[in-house]
């Protein structure tokens, strides 16, 4: 493993940091999976200020978030509330590569 990554976008150095720090900058793209018994709206279940982006993946929501640990509270207080069972519940952080996304989409341009 390393101590220091450096991004480059079209030649210029955009980034250099640990992988960590590089990863924390970009917390909005944690994101929080759950999976319910019965199927349910992922959409109408979380409003918007708790998910920044919202996808179906197959019978599995997943949740964009800044906040993963009020989100999950939130979803556990739902499921409660509808007598829904969390069947999957899985947080992810972002990785190295959303971090050299991010860098690299605003970065410097070619003509």
């Amino acid at each position: 493993m390393c101590d220091r990554v450096g991004i480059i976008n079209r030649g210029a150095l955009v980034a250099i940091d640990t992988p960590e720090q590089l990863k924390k900058a970009f917390q909005e793209t944690q994101s929080v999976e759950v999976a319910f018994d019965r199927p349910v709206d992922g959409y109408a279940v979380v409003p918007s200020g708790l998910a920044n982006r919202v996808e179906k993946a197959g019978d599995k929501w997943r949740f964009y978030t800044d906040d993963p640990d009020r989100l999950i509270k939130y979803l556990v207080t739902v499921a409660q509330r509808e007598g829904l069972t969390l069947t999957s519940l899985s947080t992810y952080g972002a990785s190295l590569e959303d971090a050299f996304v991010e860098f690299t989409e605003g970065g410097p341009r070619e003509p």
